[in-house]
């Protein structure tokens, strides 16, 4: 529930949510070849083409959307395969398919918490204060001003930035996807890195109003 909760969360601009998700299949197509288990892979491969097809034409123009049915299908989907090829493998850690979906997860966790601590609201209300919307409407038009006026612009480079920033963890997840102490020590970079980037976000906005 929760992971399909979180693919709905980031399923915010073009090509955000269906990215993650191709690169979660991915991995577990890969890995579930090394294990030789032929009924995870042939799901894996299934959605990574299906999301591909939907990619086309999500990115860069949104001809196309997921909308709630497609993100929280796609979320349950990785939520089931993340708890099934744990417990089919053993050998496999329970940190690899967390720190695949690493991203949409703390995103959840961190909005939930900054909701109902910070902000004094309930958890479930919805905001515009994901790390997402902050890129969108203030690290974008900083870094390219002549996106500032370009919604569409903005949209499609929403993606890529947290694709750099997600695409270290998503390799250290496939390269070390036995060893729990060095995913779970990864888990907690990304973690303490994704709170230095959004806190840098927001203060970066609040010296500018100041300045002006």
């Amino acid at each position: 529930t929760g992971v399909s909760n979180a693919y709905n969360i980031i399923d915010g601009f073009n090509g955000l949510a269906s990215s993650i998700s191709i690169l979660v299949f991915l991995s577990f197509a890969y890995i579930s070849f090394i294990e030789n288990d032929s009924f995870i892979l042939n799901i894996s491969l299934v959605m990574v083409f299906s999301i591909l097809g939907f990619f086309i034409l999500n990115y860069p123009y949104g001809k196309i959307f997921l909308g709630d049915g497609g993100a929280y299908f796609i979320g349950f989907l990785i939520g089931f395969l993340s708890v099934f090829i744990v417990f089919k493998h053993r050998e496999i850690s329970p940190w690899y398919p967390l720190l695949l979906s690493i991203y949409p997860i703390w995103e959840t966790i961190f909005s939930i918490f900054r909701r109902k601590f910070i902000k004094k609201l309930p958890p479930t209300e919805a905001d515009a204060f994901h790390l997402h919307t902050l890129i969108y409407k203030r690290l974008i038009p900083k870094i390219l001003p002549q996106a500032k006026n370009n919604k569409s612009l903005r949209n499609s480079l929403v993606m890529p930035i947290i694709l750099v920033f997600h695409l270290p963890f998503f390799i250290i997840a496939n390269l070390f996807w036995k060893n729990t102490a060095i995913l779970l020590f990864t888990s907690l970079i990304y973690v303490f890195l994704y709170i230095f980037v959004y806190r840098s976000i927001v203060k970066f906005k609040l010296r500018i109003k100041k300045e002006k």
